[in-house]
C-alpha cells in the first residue's frame, strides 16, 4: 500500500508539473537575444473614458487596458510589448522599432507636440537624415478608438516606400494568462478575441484606404520584416501579431504621406 501511495503521489506531481508547464508556454514568447527591456517602460500614460494606454519614449504603444484594467498588449511580469513600425525602402528592411528590441535605423525620438490628456506627437529620423517619421497619437471619444496618424516625409532622394506597423495584441492576457487569440480580417481590419473566456476583442484597422495597402495576421514573430506571411483566416486560437503594410510607391525628395490607423477594444 505504501509503496502505491508513493507512485500515485510521484504521478500526480508528475501531471501538475507538465500543467504548469504547459500553462507557463502559453505565455512565453521567444524574443531572441537582445531584447531591451527599458524600451518597453511606459513613458508617457493616458486615460480617457473607458481606455487607458501608454507609449514608451518612441511612440511605441507598450500597454492598452479596457475596460478598467483589462490588459491586451503587455504580457508577463516584466511587462512585455510588441507594438511598433517598420520602414521599407527600395524593397529592403531601412529602420524599424518594434519596442521590445533596440530601435535600428532610427535616431532618437523628439516630442513636437506636447502630450495632452488625450495624445501626443512623436518625430523620428532615420540616422541618415533621408526619413522623418511623426506619430500622431490621439483618443477618438466619438468611435471610442484610439487613433494614430503615422506621417513620413522623404527628405532624400527618390525611392520606393513602404511603411508597416505591426502589433502582437494578447488580448485579457491580464485575465488569463494566455496569448494565443481567435482571429480573423478584412481587406482593411484585423480581428483578435481571448480563446479562453472570449469576454472582449481587440481590433486594428486601417482608416486611410489610399494607397495600396494590406492587412496581414502572421504568426508572432520578434523580428522585423517588410513582409510577414498570411495566416489562413479565421484561425486560432494561436499566437499571432497583425501587420499593416501602406505601399506608398515612388516618393520624391519633399514628397509625404499621411495615413492613419486605430486600435478598439469592443
Amino acid at each position: 500500500m505504501g509503496r502505491s501511495t508513493t507512485l500515485l503521489a510521484t504521478a500526480v506531481a508528475t501531471l501538475l508539473a507538465a500543467a504548469a508547464a504547459q500553462g507557463q508556454e502559453a505565455v512565453t514568447k521567444d524574443l531572441g537575444e537582445g531584447a531591451n527591456p527599458e524600451s518597453m517602460d511606459c513613458t508617457y500614460s493616458f486615460t480617457a473614458s473607458n481606455i487607458k494606454w501608454c507609449l514608451n519614449a518612441n511612440g511605441n504603444l507598450v500597454s492598452l487596458q479596457s475596460p478598467g484594467t483589462n490588459e491586451h498588449i503587455r504580457w508577463g511580469p516584466s511587462g512585455r510589448a510588441l507594438e511598433g513600425y517598420i520602414l521599407c525602402v527600395n524593397g529592403a528592411l531601412k529602420a524599424h522599432d518594434m519596442a521590445f528590441w533596440p530601435s535600428e535605423g532610427f535616431g532618437p525620438p523628439t516630442v513636437i507636440a506636447a502630450p495632452t490628456a488625450t495624445g501626443i506627437t512623436i518625430r523620428r529620423k532615420t540616422l541618415d537624415g533621408r526619413f522623418q517619421l511623426d506619430q500622431k497619437w490621439s483618443r477618438d471619444n466619438t468611435e471610442r478608438d484610439l487613433t494614430l496618424q503615422m506621417t513620413l516625409k522623404n527628405l532624400g532622394p527618390a525611392a520606393n516606400v513602404e511603411l508597416g506597423r505591426v502589433t502582437d495584441v494578447n488580448v485579457d492576457v491580464s485575465i488569463d494568462n494566455r496569448s494565443p487569440d481567435l482571429f480573423d480580417r478584412t481587406r482593411n481590419t484585423l480581428w483578435f478575441r481571448d480563446s479562453v473566456n472570449g469576454r472582449d476583442g481587440v481590433t486594428m484597422k486601417l482608416l486611410t484606404l489610399n494607397p495600396n495597402y494590406f492587412v496581414v495576421v502572421a504568426l508572432f514573430s520578434p523580428y522585423a520584416k517588410c513582409i510577414y506571411p498570411q495566416l489562413a483566416f479565421p484561425g486560432g486560437p494561436t499566437d499571432v501579431m497583425g501587420h499593416a503594410r501602406y505601399v506608398f510607391g515612388t516618393m520624391g525628395n519633399g514628397a509625404q504621406k499621411v495615413v492613419k490607423l486605430a486600435y478598439r477594444v469592443e
